[in-house]
């Protein structure tokens, strides 16, 4: 659940748009579906968590059998998960969501927190929304209003947690110049000119070709070098760039081959912090004094992660020489990579940590939840083994994962 604290509430709500109908009544017996120290959880709340459940097992069991088809439950009924047959996987998958669920409420009581009136509000006006429209079938669903609400309050809930821990102020005493290094080490700042050794077609150059790019680098390089400071130098690059980009039009436009003479000025480049969807995003601002540069965030990976699963920006060779201790700052270099050749100058990242700039609030918080998230992590799973659960089998037994039914898209 904390991993995905940032995106949690826009999950539940994404997921939960698409139920139609669960073919599910609630009966007296079958009201909840487990107790906790005297909570009793919703059988509309385990049945959302049974739906989110079940959509991540129809996912996993994708990647692991791209022939499988979905929508064939005894295709689904036969498939495995991480080694565990289908059901067993979604069904301990749904019990791990509600333990969660019961151990965030817990736990946010225990801690005596209380969520915003803002917060509270955002919530119920949310819920009000989805329940106001008439096509609305979560009721079919068994999934009444309180039941809903009371999920998308939970990951208010689970957000307060984390900021009482880890947020400013919080019992870990976490400084903001630890998060500061975190985002220094984790990002690298550059400038940077990539030539393509291609056609138009997409085919390698030839020789000639690859030599009249070469040359061009070269020159390009000595431009940039030749600046006095870094400020020109920076400038040198945006003429550089957009030289290299007339060019490359004047060639698909079968004009003529020869580089054109440096000139003029490059669409901006700005780039998005850590913890963004994207890592960098173009803009047709002039005034940006960090015009065309780009910060690349360092790649992550874990024991389970394959090397082709892992994405580079702007590409592998690039990156190591980004991200290699060696590497002089404000040395402009030639980097060359199979199909591309680089002008790339790597920068201090540290003159842009300011509040105006890289250093938003924003992006603290989202260097906060990537340093910690894993860690409160940890502490929910060993939350959840503290609880001790009684189960509800017959409501258990009742609710059917196969009975939920995708709307047709309009």
């Amino acid at each position: 659940m904390f991993r995905k604290i940032k995106k949690c509430l826009t999950a539940f709500i994404a997921s939960a748009v698409m139920i139609s109908c669960a073919g599910c009544t609630t009966g007296q017996s079958t009201a909840y579906v487990m107790s906790v120290d005297g909570y009793e959880l919703k059988a509309g709340v385990y049945i959302y968590y049974q739906y989110v459940a079940l959509e991540d097992a129809k996912r996993l069991a994708l990647e692991e059998n791209e022939e499988l088809d979905t929508e064939d439950q005894e295709a689904l009924e036969k498939a495995t998960i991480e080694g565990a047959p289908f059901l067993e996987w979604l069904n301990s998958k749904t019990m791990s969501n509600c333990n969660e669920h019961i151990a965030v409420i817990k736990k946010f009581d225990e801690m005596q927190l209380t969520l915003t009136e803002k917060e509270i509000e955002d919530a119920e006006d949310y819920v009000e929304s989805v329940y106001d429209d008439p096509e609305n079938m979560y009721y079919k669903n068994g999934i009444g209003e309180e039941s809903f609400e009371e999920v998308i309050l939970n990951t208010y809930k689970a957000s307060a947690i984390f900021d009482a821990i880890y947020g400013e102020g919080g019992s870990e005493n976490v400084q903001e110049s630890t998060l500061k290094e975190h985002y220094i080490e984790n990002n690298v700042r550059v400038k940077y000119v990539s030539l393509d050794l291609h056609d138009s077609e997409g085919n390698d150059l030839d020789e000639a070709g690859k030599k009249e790019v070469m040359n061009m680098a070269d020159k390009y390089l000595t431009t940039v070098k030749g600046a006095s400071d870094e400020k020109e130098m920076l400038e040198k690059f945006n003429e550089v760039m957009d030289d290299y980009n007339e060019y490359t039009e004047e060639k698909a436009n079968g004009g003529t081959e020869d580089a054109p003479a440096e000139e003029t000025t490059e669409p901006a480049v700005t780039t998005t912090p850590e913890g963004s969807d994207t890592e960098t995003t173009t803009t047709t601002t002039t005034t940006d004094p960090y015009a065309n540069e780009s910060i690349i965030p360092a790649v992550t990976t874990d024991e389970e992660t394959k090397e082709d699963e892992l994405t580079y920006n702007p590409s592998k060779t690039f990156y190591d020489w980004a991200y290699n201790p060696n590497t002089k700052i404000g040395i402009p270099e030639i980097i060359e990579d199979e199909g591309t050749v680089y002008i790339a100058v790597k920068l201090d990242i540290e003159e842009r940590m300011t509040e105006e700039d890289l250093w938003t609030e924003a992006v603290i918080e989202n260097v906060r939840f990537s340093m910690y998230s894993d860690s409160l992590q940890e502490n929910l799973d060993t939350w959840v083994e503290e609880l001790d659960v009684k189960m509800n089998e017959d409501a258990v037994d009742r609710y059917d994962p196969f009975n939920f039914e995708v709307p047709e898209e309009s």
